[in-house]
């Protein structure tokens, strides 16, 4: 029945793009360098899709009702694909599954890490890399929106620096490669797309301060009952499976509660306390060109000196929210106030304990962040918005190509 209804759904947001003129990257920018050495992978933020769930076949996490631009990038650009890892995991376990989809290997969660937050160890098998010849020879570029790109920040890390955790548990047969290290030179850049670095205080506003708010049980708990359905996760699939929340029919409440209470998910990874935390294990690579785009969707009202944003609650409660953040001793004053609805502005700029610079192109180097001018834009629009017009899909792809130039200008 689901699948007959998500089918009368792809049929009506078919007509919808025939009706608006939808459907079609028609970019203004052209690509200058057509000799392009590495691949590109675009990265999907918190709550986000990809290649492996049915919702791609109508509605793409880049591009929306406009298409895929991973695979109109491609066919008209330059090697071009879309991840898809946990759309509510750590980042350390979309790192995982992202360097598995990479290397066409098994998810390998580490055996420290698994122990320590009480899931499986080992997640999907991916029989195919993304690409074929992933090395330093063959680099990749990773274009990330959102918590896509604490993930890639993470991947990078431990490629180069691997995880001494994982090296004293684990046997040396055993260990994966991705926490041995010793691989770095297989990233060549890095781009983040409204990325909360520093985390966004909309976890603080949503759960009024709680971290273990009703709302997030009410998450969380869904996320168990929709994991127990195939014709859901055909669709949209949580990827939770390491969490084991359900045995057939019947719901396993203990880890759904164990679920709930851990710091290892995306929620936690987001707040601002998660984020120092997950800043404190992360290196810059100086092999690596960084580069920053974020965004700000509000304006500050004169009267209350408030960020506000019309039509966008959650904007207006970002935009005044001041105190301490959720569960720590992280300060927020006014400066955090402007934000794009989701990611406050001054966390998207660049990771505060890292080096960073303006963008121009005589600070084009690797090792530092690359900070581009803040865009007046809201977060969704950096992966696509709405995808409901043509000047929707004209935008984002002139952003994308528009970065790939400057990318490739380095080579």
């Amino acid at each position: 029945m689901l699948k007959i209804l998500f089918r009368i759904f792809s049929w009506i947001l078919a007509l919808i793009q025939l009706i608006c003129g939808v459907g079609t990257f028609s970019p203004t920018v052209a690509i200058k360098n057509q000799n392009q050495p590495y691949p590109y992978v675009l990265v999907h933020g918190y709550a986000g899709w990809g290649f492996d769930d049915g919702l791609s076949d109508t509605l793409d996490y880049w591009g929306a009702f406009n298409g895929d631009l991973a695979e109109y990038l491609d066919s008209t650009v330059c090697e071009c694909y879309g991840a898809s890892m946990g759309s509510f995991s750590s980042a350390w376990d979309r790192a995982c599954e992202l360097y598995a989809q990479l290397t066409g290997t098994r998810v390998d969660y580490g055996k420290a890490h698994s122990e320590k937050y009480g899931h499986e160890r080992y997640g999907k098998t991916y029989s195919e890399p993304l690409f074929k010849g992933w090395s330093k020879d063959k680099k990749v570029n990773l274009i990330a929106h959102s918590f896509g790109g604490n993930t890639v920040r993470l991947l990078a890390a431990l490629m180069a620096d691997g995880n001494a955790e994982e090296k004293s548990s684990t046997a040396e047969s055993e260990l994966s490669p991705l926490f041995a290290g010793g691989h770095d030179g297989w990233i060549y850049s890095i781009t983040t797309l409204a990325s909360p670095h520093n985390g966004t205080t909309m976890t603080d506003v949503l759960t009024n301060s709680n971290s273990d708010a009703a709302l997030v049980k009410i998450l969380y708990n869904l996320f168990a009952v929709l994991g127990m359905c195939d014709n859901v996760n055909d669709i949209f699939d949580t990827d939770f499976a390491q969490w084991n929340l359900s045995d057939g029919l019947k719901l396993n409440r203990e880890n759904v509660q164990k679920l709930i209470s851990t710091p290892d998910t995306g929620f936690y990874d987001l707040t601002l306390k998660g984020a120092a935390e997950l800043n404190e294990i992360i290196s810059i690579q100086d092999d690596i060109y960084y580069y920053s785009y974020a965004g700000c969707s509000t304006k500050k009202d004169e009267k209350t000196g408030y960020q506000v944003a019309s039509g966008s609650p959650v904007a207006n409660m970002m935009g005044k929210f001041k105190g301490t953040a959720m569960n720590s001793n992280i300060v927020v004053d006014e400066t955090w106030w402007p934000n794009d609805g989701t990611v406050n502005t001054i966390s998207a700029l660049h990771p505060s304990t890292e080096p960073f610079c303006d963008y121009s192109a005589g600070t084009n180097k690797p090792g530092i962040w690359q900070v581009f001018p803040v865009v007046e834009i809201s977060h969704d629009a950096f992966s696509g918005g709405t995808g409901m017009s043509k000047a929707a899909a004209t935008d984002l792809a002139d952003r994308i190509i528009t970065q790939i130039n400057i990318i490739s200008s380095t080579y």
